[in-house]
C-alpha cells in the first residue's frame, strides 16, 4: 500500500518574443535569485540551446536574437508556475509529478507496475500503445519508461529513495510525465483555467498512466499548486521593461556581430 505525498510541477520551459512579458519574466528571475542565494545557491553564466544568461538550482534564463528562454525545475517550476504562465509565454516543455510512499519499501515497484499495464493492455491487445522499457539498476533504483523521449507525451517511474540518497524520500517512488509542445500548453492550460481553478495534478498523472495501461491508486483531491502574488507592475519591474525593450536587443545584436560575452558583462557590470 502507498500514499500520495507529493504532486507539482517538476519542470517548465517557456519561450517568449514580447518585451513586456520579458521585463516581467526577469523580476521573477530576479527573485528566484534572490531566494536562491539566500539559500546557498550561486548563480553563474551559462548558454543553452543558443540562449545566453545565468543558472542557479537548475533553472536558467538567457536570451538570443529572437528571444528569451527560461527553464525552471523541480520546486523552483512548482512554485512560479502560476506567475510565469500568467505573462502570456509560450510553453515548450511541462513536466508533472507524483511522489508516493509506500508501508514498506519496494525495490521492485516498477517492475510489478509493468506487469501489471502488461496484462491490462492483454486486453486490448490492437490498441497502438507506446512501449514500455523497464531498466533494472541491480540496487541502484529501477526505472520504467513509457514511450520515446521524443514524443510529445513520455513517462518515468523511478525509485525516489535510491535516486534521492539523503533520507528525504524513504520508500518513495516518483510517476512523472514529460508534456511537450502542443501537449504542454494544453495540459499548462488546464491547470490553469480561470474557471475552476487549479486542476488536481494528481488526477491529470494518474488519468495519463491509465491511458498507457497503468495502475496508479491514489485520490482524486485536489492538489494546489504553490502561487506568487503577481502585485502590481513596480517599478523594479518598470525599469526591468526598459532594460528588455531598449537594452536587450542591442546586447543580442552586439553578440550575433560576434562582441565577446565577457567584455559584455564587464560593461554592464555583471
Amino acid at each position: 500500500m502507498y500514499k500520495l505525498i507529493e504532486a507539482s510541477v517538476d519542470w517548465l520551459s517557456i519561450t517568449v518574443k514580447d518585451a513586456r512579458c520579458a521585463g516581467r519574466l526577469a523580476s521573477i528571475w530576479q527573485t528566484i535569485c534572490a531566494t536562491e542565494t539566500r539559500r546557498g545557491g550561486v548563480i553563474s553564466i551559462k548558454s543553452r540551446l543558443g540562449y545566453d544568461g545565468a543558472s542557479i538550482g537548475g533553472s536558467f534564463w538567457g536570451l538570443r536574437t529572437d528571444g528569451w528562454l527560461m527553464v525552471l525545475t523541480g520546486k523552483i517550476a512548482a512554485q512560479y508556475f502560476s506567475a510565469v504562465y500568467e505573462c502570456g509565454v509560450n510553453i515548450t516543455r511541462l513536466d508533472l509529478q507524483v511522489t508516493v510512499e509506500h508501508d514498506v519499501y519496494e525495490p521492485d515497484a516498477a517492475e510489478r507496475a509493468v506487469l501489471a499495464a502488461f496484462g491490462h493492455r492483454g486486453s486490448a491487445p490492437n490498441r497502438n500503445w507506446p512501449k514500455i522499457r523497464h531498466l533494472r539498476s541491480f540496487g541502484e533504483g529501477d526505472t520504467a519508461t513509457i514511450g520515446s523521449r521524443q514524443s510529445q507525451k513520455y513517462g518515468r517511474i523511478y525509485d525516489k529513495q535510491k535516486e534521492q540518497r539523503n533520507g528525504s524520500y524513504e520508500r518513495c517512488w516518483r510517476w512523472e510525465i514529460e508534456y511537450k509542445s502542443d501537449y504542454a500548453k494544453l495540459v499548462a492550460a488546464q491547470l490553469y483555467a480561470p474557471s475552476h481553478g487549479l486542476l488536481s495534478i494528481a488526477s491529470i498523472v494518474r488519468s495519463q498512466f491509465a491511458e498507457w495501461g497503468f495502475d496508479l491508486s491514489i485520490p482524486d483531491s485536489v492538489v494546489d499548486l504553490p502561487t506568487v502574488p503577481t502585485g502590481t507592475f513596480s517599478d523594479t519591474d518598470k525599469t526591468l521593461d526598459w532594460l528588455a525593450k531598449q537594452v536587450s536587443p542591442s546586447v543580442a545584436r552586439l553578440l550575433q556581430n560576434g562582441v565577446d560575452k565577457a567584455l559584455l558583462y564587464s560593461i554592464l557590470g555583471l
